[in-house]
């Protein structure tokens, strides 16, 4: 168990790569999810809850970040959301004022940097199935 999740993007980067920005750090617990590309990262994240994950990075671009917190908001879960940019848009990274072309940057900055609260849209869709779906995205 580990407090702390990295959930990234296998299309983006490696496990490897991140480890070894990671390292750096000396951090005592990390777990490491590769996201899969049916769900784009639900599954993973899901797993890291879980596991018991209190903050989760996401290393991963727009669609990565949008499916870990769908999931983080469907299940409920109170953690801590970092990124790691690494998308073709980020446009929540942008948003937010990242470093985006500096991982090491956005990797401190996710285990010094100091909390922001961001709005957390919901969008609520009647499908033709008579079904209420709920989709909640952000970088608004």
């Amino acid at each position: 168990m580990s407090d702390l999740a990295v959930i990234f993007n296998p299309q983006k980067i490696s496990a490897t790569k991140l480890q070894k920005a990671f390292a750096k750090y000396k951090l005592p617990s990390i777990s490491f999810y590769a996201t899969e590309s049916k769900t784009n990262g639900k599954l993973a994240t899901a797993e890291a809850l879980a596991q018991g994950a209190k903050q989760v990075i996401i290393a991963g671009g727009d669609g990565t970040i949008r499916a870990v917190v769908q999931e983080i908001y469907d299940q409920e879960a109170e953690v801590v959301v970092s990124l790691i940019p690494i998308g073709t848009g980020n446009i929540l990274a942008r948003n937010l004022k990242l470093p985006v072309a500096s991982m090491d940057a956005c990797i401190k900055r996710s285990i010094k940097g100091s909390l922001l609260k961001v709005d957390l849209g919901i969008a609520r869709v009647l499908g033709t199935d008579e079904q209420l779906s709920e989709f909640v995205f952000t970088g608004i």
